[in-house]
């Protein structure tokens, strides 16, 4: 019933949170990714 109450706000307003935590979460992978890259993955630099 916890789990139930602790769940329940999240999913009501996931149409509103999910586009934002996706992008959120690609410019997450983005900047890791290019920290990556920058650091001794790409031959370029």
């Amino acid at each position: 019933m916890i789990f139930y109450l602790l769940v329940f706000p999240i999913f009501s307003n996931v149409r509103f949170i999910f586009p934002s935590a996706l992008t959120l979460i690609r410019e997450i992978i983005k900047l890791i990714f290019s920290s990556n890259f920058s650091e001794g993955f790409s031959p370029t630099k």
